[in-house]
């Protein structure tokens, strides 16, 4: 009975490990915990702790080990909404300044965003493009490849 407890106390160090490296939704830390809290009272009683030192010491370690399961689940949800902070979709949003003037036909510019130079295209697909001087303030609508999507910023972006 003691190795079976062992053996949980093992398994549950294993899924703890395996929640930090896999993307499992906490499955893997809630298993965890269950195999630790059954680990740990089939040890106590195995050993011959009896049920008065078992139970609580059990249940201890299980409320300990959930709530800083909770803790580092909460965290890590909210790391996952921050926006993007690095790489080209971050730029998404951003508003920057044409260098290069970009033509009204569709020939590509430079624009300045971000304290970087990039090759810039008008955005407006479907309507009628509007040529976009040296100086203007533009708006990056989306990112391909190394070029930026851009549009004329609206007088409300250009405060920005």
């Amino acid at each position: 009975m003691l190795t079976l407890g062992i053996a949980l106390l093992v398994a549950a160090v294993v899924l703890f490990v395996a929640e930090a490296h896999v993307p499992a939704g906490g499955m893997l830390g809630a298993g965890g915990v269950v195999a630790l809290v059954a680990g740990a009272w089939i040890a106590l009683v195995a050993a011959g702790a009896g049920l008065l030192v078992a139970v609580p010491v059990a249940v201890g370690t299980g409320v300990v080990s959930a709530a800083v399961l909770a803790l580092v689940a909460s965290k890590t949800v909210r790391a996952m909404r921050l926006p993007t902070s690095s790489g080209s979709e971050s730029l998404v949003g951003r508003t920057g300044d044409v260098r290069a003037a970009l033509e009204a036909g569709g020939a590509p510019g430079q624009v300045f965003v971000e304290g970087a130079l990039w090759r810039a295209e008008a955005a407006n697909e479907y309507e009628e493009r509007e040529a976009l001087r040296v100086g203007d303030r533009v708006v990056v609508e989306r990112v391909r490849g190394l070029t930026l999507c851009v549009r004329k910023a609206e007088q409300w972006e250009r405060e920005t």
